[in-house]
C-alpha cells in the first residue's frame, strides 16, 4: 500500500476508535445471568444452573476462600456431589 493510502486508512479506525460508543445489548436471557446469585430461585434450566453455580465454586476458590467452606455454602455439604460435578463441568480434578 501506499503511504497515502495507509495514513487514510490510520485517519479512519483513529476516527471510529475515539468516536465509536458501542452499546451492549442485553437480552433477557442475559440479564438472568448477570442477576443470578447462588441459592436463590432462577429461571434457568437446570444445566445452566449447574454450569453458573460451578462458575461461582472456581471464583469462590480463586478468591481465597477455603473449598470445605464453598462446598458447604454451594453444595449444602454434599463433598461427593461437588467432586463428581467438578470433573463433569470442567473435565478435570481441580478448579484453581
Amino acid at each position: 500500500m501506499k503511504d497515502a493510502v495507509k495514513d487514510s486508512m490510520l485517519d479512519l479506525v483513529k476516527h471510529e476508535v475515539t468516536n465509536m460508543q458501542p452499546l451492549l445489548m442485553q437480552t433477557e436471557r442475559s440479564q438472568q445471568f448477570t442477576q443470578w446469585s447462588p441459592n436463590e430461585d432462577a429461571d434457568l434450566p437446570k444445566d445452566e444452573l449447574l454450569v453458573m453455580t460451578m462458575r461461582e465454586a472456581r471464583k469462590r476458590l480463586l478468591s481465597g476462600t477455603s473449598e470445605d467452606a464453598m462446598i458447604e455454602e454451594l453444595f449444602d455439604g454434599r463433598d461427593e456431589e461437588y467432586h463428581l460435578l467438578k470433573q463433569i463441568v470442567f473435565g478435570r480434578d481441580s478448579l484453581t
